[in-house]
C-alpha cells in the first residue's frame, strides 16, 4: 500500500487498542507497521484490516529485547525509509497485592511495559530528530492518577511512562517532534482477559491476602463489565487524530470513566478512598 500520510509503527498488535490503532491508521491512509512477539496470533488482526477493507504488514517485534527492536526498525526503515508515527501500545498488567507479588514479577513488568516503550521511542528519534517531524504516541492509563489495589505494578510503569513522556516531549518539540500520552479509561479488551497475569501470590490460599484479593477482582471484574458497551475504537481513533494533528496536546484522556475520575480523585479526600476501598477488601 502506497503511503500517503507517512508511515506508522505500532507496538503490541496483535489485540485491543494496538489492532485497533492499526485498522485505523491504515484506514487513514498510513503506511502500518503492526509489530507483535508473536506473529502466529495475527487472526485478530488480519480478521479486522479484512473487515476494513485495509491491508498492514505484519513484523516480529519484542519490545524486551535490543536485537528484536533493532531487527524490526532496521527492516521498517530499509522497506519504506522511515518513521513518520511510533505508537507504543505494548505492555500487559500483572494483578496482585505488593506482598505477594515477586521482585521478578515487578521486573518483568517494568521490562515490558516501560523499558520496551524506551527500547522503541530510541528506535525512531535520531530519524525523526533529522526530519524535523514525527509522532511519538505512548498509551499511558488512568491507573496514573486513580491508582488501585492489585495494580501497584502495573500503575508504577504506567507513572514512569508518564514521567518519561512529558521529559521527552520537552526534549524534542523544538525539532518537531511531538510526544502525547493516550490515557484510556477502563475497556472490556484483552489486557482484562488473556493479556491478564496474576502474581505468584496471588493464587496461593495461604497468602494474608488471599480473600481479600478474591473480593477486589470480583469488584474489578464487575467494572470491566460495565464497561461492555464501551467501544475501544475511541482509543484508536484518538491515535489517528493524534498522528494527524499539527501540534497534538501533551495529554488526551479517552473514555467517559476517565473523564470523570480525573476531576473527582483530585479533589476526594484520601479518607473517603481508603474506606470506600476498605469496605470492598473486607466484605
Amino acid at each position: 500500500m502506497a503511503a500517503q500520510r507517512g508511515v506508522a509503527v505500532i507496538t503490541g498488535s496483535s489485540s485491543g487498542f494496538g489492532m485497533l490503532s492499526c485498522v485505523e491508521l491504515a484506514r487513514a491512509g498510513f503506511r502500518v507497521y503492526a509489530t507483535m512477539r508473536t506473529p502466529s496470533k495475527r487472526e485478530k488482526l488480519d480478521a479486522a484490516a479484512a473487515e476494513a477493507g485495509v491491508s498492514v504488514q505484519v513484523l516480529q517485534l519484542d519490545v524486551t529485547s535490543d536485537e528484536s527492536v533493532a531487527a524490526a526498525f532496521d527492516h521498517v526503515h530499509a522497506d519504506a525509509g522511515r518513521v513518520d508515527v511510533l505508537v507504543s501500545n505494548a505492555g500487559y498488567g500483572v494483578g496482585g497485592f505488593v506482598e505477594d507479588t515477586t521482585m521478578e514479577e515487578f521486573r518483568e513488568q517494568f521490562e515490558t511495559n516501560f523499558f520496551g516503550g524506551v527500547r522503541v521511542v530510541k528506535a525512531v528519534l535520531p530519524g525523526m530528530r533529522e526530519r524535523r517531524s514525527g509522532r511519538i504516541i505512548l498509551i499511558s492509563s488512568i491507573g496514573v492518577f486513580n491508582s488501585t489495589p492489585m495494580l501497584s505494578a502495573y500503575n508504577a510503569t504506567k507513572a514512569a511512562l508518564e514521567a518519561f513522556g512529558e521529559a521527552l516531549r520537552l526534549e524534542t518539540v523544538h525539532d518537531g517532534v511531538f510526544v502525547t500520552l493516550i490515557e484510556p479509561g477502563t475497556y472490556a479488551t484483552d489486557i482484562f482477559f488473556d493479556n491478564a497475569k496474576r502474581a505468584e501470590g496471588m493464587v496461593d490460599p495461604s497468602s494474608p491476602h488471599y480473600e481479600e484479593g478474591q473480593r477486589m477482582e470480583r469488584f474489578a471484574m464487575k467494572q470491566v463489565e460495565r464497561r461492555r458497551k464501551a467501544d475501544p475504537r475511541e482509543v484508536a481513533r484518538k491515535v489517528v487524530q493524534v498522528a494527524t494533528s499539527r501540534r497534538p496536546k501533551l495529554r488526551y484522556l479517552v473514555g467517559s470513566d476517565a473523564r470523570v475520575l480525573k476531576p473527582v480523585r483530585a479533589v476526594t479526600p484520601t479518607r473517603v478512598t481508603e474506606a470506600a476501598v476498605r469496605k470492598i477488601m473486607r466484605g
